[in-house]
């Protein structure tokens, strides 16, 4: 899949018509408490219910 352009500070309606959800962006040394722990806190709802997330990742080899 080729992903459109987006802002890097975050283009939310260019993702949200694109995937159809809100798209936000978060660099390692952001993610306090590490990786795991930042997922885990973003994913939970304030009801306790789950969120989906998704990671998208950019593959710099050429021969896929």
């Amino acid at each position: 899949m080729t992903l459109p352009a987006f802002d890097s500070n975050g283009d939310l309606p260019t993702a949200d018509a694109h995937f159809g959800a809100s798209v936000f962006w978060l660099r390692r040394p952001a993610a306090f408490g590490g990786e795991q722990a930042t997922i885990e806190f973003w994913q939970t709802r304030r009801d306790g219910r789950l969120r989906g997330i998704v990671e998208i990742v950019e593959n710099d080899d050429d021969s896929k």
